[in-house]
């Protein structure tokens, strides 16, 4: 007995220009990591995909494109901000060891990511441990250096549920089709059926 074994379909995930750009060329589909949470990112990680797809006489259609993003249901977005600090945190510490993208922040910001990598505690990453101010070590050291809502807005959807519906529906308009969005805080399957009752039947 024969037979052709089943071609097994190659993604590659990441979110920098060269790794998107080979993908584009080379791979069946992408992951697009990072927290995307504007039109105008799509637009621009879909520009490095879609230049690479063009080097190797692809089409577009060829690639099935995933969109890693974190959307939070919250009473506000400053709640959701805060209920968000753990992660924000330790995407401060590591999401800009990269020079090329630690060179998008803001000048201002760049020495206080700095001080995320020197201070952070991997040994408490995302263990939401309260400290003696009432939050985990590394949210208190997020808070310290100010660049809590800078993180946010650049990582995360969250606040009520127009506001994520309208965020999401910003990214769908500049081309993302398809969405991952991991259930990072407390009580997942609470905060996943949430978004199943209030956020995701706009898009049905």
């Amino acid at each position: 007995m024969n037979w052709d074994p089943p071609r097994v379909p190659v993604f590659v995930g990441g979110r920098g220009p060269r790794v998107l750009h080979m993908a584009g060329r080379v791979a069946d589909g992408v992951i697009v990591g990072g927290g995307v949470t504007s039109g105008d990112t799509v637009r621009k990680l879909l520009g490095h995909i879609r230049a690479g797809a063009a080097a190797a006489g692809r089409d577009m259609s060829e690639l099935e494109i995933w969109w890693l993003t974190r959307v939070v249901l919250a009473p506000s977005e400053a709640e959701g901000t805060d209920m968000m600090r753990d992660y924000l945190a330790g995407f401060a510490a590591h999401g800009y060891q990269n020079p090329r993208t630690l060179a998008e922040a803001p000048t201002d910001v760049q020495e206080k990511i700095h001080m995320m990598e020197r201070g952070y505690r991997w040994d408490e990453h995302l263990a939401h441990k309260p400290g003696d101010s009432g939050i985990s070590f590394n949210a208190a050291l997020l808070e310290e250096q100010g660049i809590k809502e800078w993180l946010a807005h650049r990582f995360v959807i969250t606040g009520p549920p127009e506001h994520c519906v309208k965020g999401l529906r910003e990214l769908v308009e500049a081309g993302a089709v398809n969405f991952i969005i991991p259930q990072v805080l407390p009580n997942p399957k609470g905060s996943t059926k949430a978004l199943g009752e209030q956020v995701f039947p706009a898009f049905r």
